[in-house]
């Protein structure tokens, strides 16, 4: 059964129906030295069976999870937790989405899931653009790290399917970052860029492909119009109690984005969580 959730720091907001019953719950912690609310606006995951059947596969559930900037994703952020998943394959993709709605990255991920699981994913900058697989590589090289189309089992917990020249051991073994306000880090055997408090002034913030640069919205006027700051799910109400509303981005309006949670109390009944209000009997 197909689910739509919006997660914001762990809580789930909505949901368009209730999940299997048993099974194991498979949880996604993200990894991203991608600057949260400038560079990206909000992670999408979903999941599929593995691998995906067709070239457009229908998910099972989504989970929208906005980027925040209270969020430290060089440690590690819980963006989704698929409950009731029976033991065997499962496909998750991760869509890092800049504020004017641009994909940045596609990150997939093979995991097998065996009881509790739990897998870390890693989107980092150097994967920005690049699309696996790639022309001539290998098909199977369907995920992407350190700007390589690897195995999509490749992962911090399974590194043995991953490139030995992707890996690392000490910070020394990270390409310096070209801005100064930025350094390499090795982090669960993989190279990102940190960016160091207080480096940048007031106003800015450090680009570590550049160099500080001026905050969205702070440029200076004759650099033209501000762009957006940013665009993340923010729910809302709509006339029909069982529907799940968001709004749309760059302007006011509720748009649906699903159905409500089976059970949720509505007009004088519950959700059934296909977006119809059952009276109580």
């Amino acid at each position: 059964m197909r689910l739509l959730h919006l997660w914001s720091g762990g809580l789930l907001l909505a949901s368009l129906a209730g999940g299997c019953s048993g099974g194991s719950p498979l949880t996604i912690e993200l990894r991203s030295d991608l600057v949260p609310e400038i560079e990206v606006a909000r992670f999408e995951v979903e999941l599929y069976e593995a691998p995906p059947p067709s070239e457009t596969p229908v998910p099972f559930e989504r989970v929208l999870a906005p980027a925040l900037a209270s969020h430290d994703y060089l440690v590690g952020q819980r963006v989704a937790e698929f409950t009731g998943q029976p033991d065997g394959r499962r496909w998750v993709e991760i869509a890092a989405i800049d504020p004017e709605g641009r994909v940045l990255v596609r990150q997939r991920a093979d995991i097998r899931v065996e009881g509790l699981t739990s897998r870390v994913v890693i989107i980092d900058r150097e994967c920005v653009g690049v699309t696996c697989p790639s022309p001539g590589g290998s098909p199977s090289a369907l995920a992407c790290l350190a700007g390589q189309c690897v195995d999509p089992r490749c992962s911090p917990g399974d590194t043995e399917f991953c490139p030995d020249d992707i890996t690392c051991d000490r910070n020394t073994d990270c390409d310096a970052p070209s801005a100064t306000c930025a350094t390499a880090r090795c982090a669960d055997s993989f190279c990102f860029d940190v960016v160091e408090g207080g480096s940048c002034p007031e106003g800015t913030w450090c680009n570590p492909e550049t160099a500080c640069e001026p905050l969205p919205g702070t440029a200076s006027p004759d650099a033209g119009v501000p762009s957006d700051a940013g665009c993340v799910p923010i729910p809302c109400s709509l006339d029909n109690p069982c529907h799940a509303g968001v709004l749309e981005c760059g302007s006011d309006m509720c748009v649906r984005a699903g159905n409500v949670v089976s059970g949720a109390p509505c007009d004088g009944g519950e959700c059934d969580g296909m977006g119809t209000c059952v009276p109580s009997t």
